[in-house]
């Protein structure tokens, strides 16, 4: 453990000291979290090569499976759990007092184990630093919100109601009545992107029923950004099921009445100079076609200005266009 990394967890250990539990998570390569828990007198084990998983558990399919090829051919062979400080948070969702953090899988030496998610980002990283690139990402994260009961086909129910009660056919974007419906659990969400020090900025009611959004600010470390996206989306599928209405959230969309994560990233990886030349080259050209109907998300390779493309530059805040 680093110096820094050592007063980071003592003033984490004052700031909460009746924290007693610490969820460590490794993320695999499915965004899936494995790890333990650890109690409060073994939590240096997270940052001194103490904790240990098979390096096979970056590889586990989304429904927890070995890969058995790799694990016959590896013998299932154990790597080391490397801990970040600076992810440190309470789990303010829980009863009891619980804190979490977030871990790197390396192999036995310490080095990068080649299937790492957050090693691989990292990388990615560096080596756009060393081409002059510096990466901002922004990222949002959209969810439906479902009542627990299902119809009489057993299909989830919309939480929002038409006028006559049934479940809402359309949905009502940007609207204040949705949000003000959902304003506890919403609140809960943004109070405990606060207290997770994640950089929370909007709540939107989004275009489908029941389907809400939220942002979080960019940044200039893509690993950290991950990071945040990462426990956002953990936070907001965790609070219903702990609240009195006792809904399920699940990420959105919806096709066919299966329910998939929609995670919407945003990147700009260009130097000053190449951003100037591209807005010049570009500015005439403006942008390849809008979305097919009904998608509403960018299906080709766009550049500037028109809203529904995967790039465009921010015309009211001149800092905004500065990678």
């Amino acid at each position: 453990m680093t110096s820094s990394d050592q007063q980071a967890v003592l003033a984490f250990l004052d700031a909460y000291p009746q924290m007693d539990t610490f969820e460590a998570l490794l993320p695999d390569l499915n965004g899936r979290l494995r790890g333990k828990w650890l109690s409060r007198e073994h939590l240096d084990k997270a940052f001194n090569s103490g904790l240990k998983l098979p390096l096979t558990t970056l590889g586990f399919d989304i429904w927890g499976r070995d890969p058995e090829s790799w694990v016959f051919e590896s013998g299932d062979a154990d790597g080391i759990c490397v801990a970040e400080a600076a992810t440190l948070a309470p789990v303010p969702w829980l009863s009891e007092s619980t804190g979490q953090l977030l871990m790197s899988l390396r192999r036995a030496d310490g080095i990068p184990c080649g299937s790492d998610p957050r090693d691989l980002l990292r990388n990615i990283q560096q080596r756009l630093k060393q081409l002059g690139y510096t990466p901002v990402v922004a990222l949002e994260m959209e969810f439906y919100l479902f009542d627990t009961e299902r119809d009489t086909f057993g299909r989830p129910t919309h939480s929002q109601r038409a006028i006559d009660g049934g479940p809402a056919v359309g949905g009502q974007t940007y609207s204040m009545d949705q949000l003000e419906d959902e304003a506890p659990l919403m609140r809960a969400i943004r109070d405990a992107c606060i207290a997770q020090q994640l950089p929370v900025d909007t709540l939107i009611a989004e275009a489908a029923p029941s389907q809400y959004e939220v942002n979080l600010y960019h940044g200039n470390d893509a690993l950290l950004a991950a990071d945040h996206g990462l426990m956002l989306q953990r936070l907001i599928k965790a609070w219903p099921a702990n609240t009195a209405s006792w809904r399920r959230l699940w990420p959105s969309h919806l096709a066919n009445w299966r329910v998939a994560v929609c995670m919407c990233i945003a990147v700009c990886s260009m130097n000053r100079a190449e951003m100037s030349l591209t807005m010049a080259q570009n500015r005439a050209v403006n942008c390849w076609p809008k979305p097919r109907r009904a998608v509403w998300s960018p299906w080709r390779m766009p550049w500037l200005f028109l809203r529904l493309i995967s790039m465009r530059v921010d015309g009211f805040n001149p800092a905004a266009t500065r990678p």
